[in-house]
């Protein structure tokens, strides 16, 4: 039996470090589906904001920054 929304919350940080080391462990098993599709919108946020630091702090011009920008 799954744990109710009310169980996982209170858990706290143990249950947060416990998804983050499954979502960096390969061939790791996610019984809670919503859990493996919140990893990876965070994750893709946090890759977003990364990315637009770094592309802000580089000043790319030209074919060069037509090719490494994401779209």
């Amino acid at each position: 039996m799954s744990p109710s929304k009310s169980d996982k919350s209170s858990n706290g940080t143990k249950c947060v470090s416990s998804i983050w080391s499954r979502a960096i462990t390969a061939n790791s098993e996610w019984p809670d589906k919503d859990e493996f599709l919140d990893v990876i919108y965070w994750s893709r946020q946090v890759i977003g904001i990364i990315l637009g630091i770094v592309w802000g702090l580089i000043p790319l011009k030209g074919f060069v920054a037509l090719a490494l920008s994401p779209g």
